[in-house]
């Protein structure tokens, strides 16, 4: 979700680009962090630019989705987050409150030090953010690693995506965009619809390239916005992600919806379908003693609530259809 996943450990790097050494797997990382040191000294004492630190951490929190501002190097560096709708209201309050103890665990380390950055927030998370609402804490978590994220690739004079990849300990000699997965028709938070889950995604996985991947599933989404107004008699509305939100269809009639507007597109070999069910984004009706999720979760006087492993098998078998 953040670039913590991706990266094993953090990546040292000079102020001009080069990698710092970094101790190998069974060596000594005491003479390593030496010579580290030794060249980080190097560098300031040629002039070069040195890494900028965290800053004074400012979060904003309204509606269903939270923001965190991060200082840095003299600018301020920022992302949001929805987390859905705790939010506002109470979680407003204790967003806030977090801002101090994301500030006093972070401030000062080196934003480069992606790695060592979001090792923190994890262990935050499971700890000093225990008491927040777990939405809110994971969109704290979230946005933090990615406005510190901009800062690093600020302070290295780096584009963003050249400096996730260094920091994933990717190639970096050539740069490829992965193939795009649309949300073509929506539900859950996204659309006042019966539709539990959140999206439904067009998949163009014979794509060579992004721009064909972004054609294909365009062309569904042109085609559905047609089908869906043959059958209300009006222009379907599109949600803030860009795809239609049907009315009155379950999980299983939109799949449909959409497999069937992939046969009138001709594109059958070419596009497939996935899920991004989102169960916590409504669905999740359980605590954490509890996994217990509501598949008609929008109309609260007809429940048809079932557990994690019946969640799992149900998508499953829609999925093999």
């Amino acid at each position: 979700m953040w670039p913590a996943r991706l990266a094993r450990r953090a990546l040292r790097v000079r102020a001009d680009g080069a990698r710092l050494p970094t101790a190998p797997a069974g060596g000594c990382g005491r003479c390593c962090a030496g010579a580290a040191a030794a060249a980080a000294g190097e560098a300031a004492a040629a002039g070069r630019r040195a890494f900028s630190t965290v800053g004074a951490l400012r979060v904003t929190a309204a509606h269903d989705a939270v923001t965190v501002a991060l200082e840095s190097g003299g600018e301020s560096f920022s992302a949001t987050v929805e987390c859905g709708p705790a939010a506002s209201g109470r979680g407003a309050a204790e967003a806030e409150a977090a801002a101090a103890t994301l500030s006093s665990v972070l401030e000062g380390m080196e934003v480069a030090e992606q790695g060592a950055l979001d090792e923190e927030l994890e262990e935050m998370r499971g700890a000093e953010l225990a008491e927040v609402d777990r939405n809110v804490s994971a969109g704290l978590v979230a946005a933090t690693s990615m406005a510190a994220c901009l800062a690093g690739a600020a302070a290295r004079q780096l584009p963003l995506y050249h400096h996730i990849a260094e920091v994933a300990a990717r190639p970096t000699e050539q740069f490829v965009l992965p193939i795009p997965f649309m949300a073509v028709l929506s539900g859950g938070p996204r659309a006042a619809n019966a539709l539990p889950i959140q999206d439904i995604l067009a998949c163009p996985n014979v794509a060579i390239t992004f721009a064909e991947g972004h054609e294909l599933a365009s062309e569904l989404l042109a085609v559905l916005g047609n089908t869906l107004e043959e059958i209300d008699g009006i222009p379907p509305a599109p949600t803030a992600v860009g795809s239609w939100a049907p009315h009155d269809v379950d999980t299983d009639a939109a799949m449909r919806l959409a497999y069937e507007a992939i046969q009138d597109a001709g594109l059958e070999d070419r596009l497939t379908l996935g899920l991004n069910v989102a169960p916590s984004s409504g669905l999740f009706t359980g605590d954490d003693g509890y996994d217990l999720y509501d598949l008609n979760y929008k109309d609260p006087e007809a429940p048809d609530e079932t557990r994690a492993e019946s969640l799992c098998y149900l998508f499953q078998k829609l999925s093999e259809r």
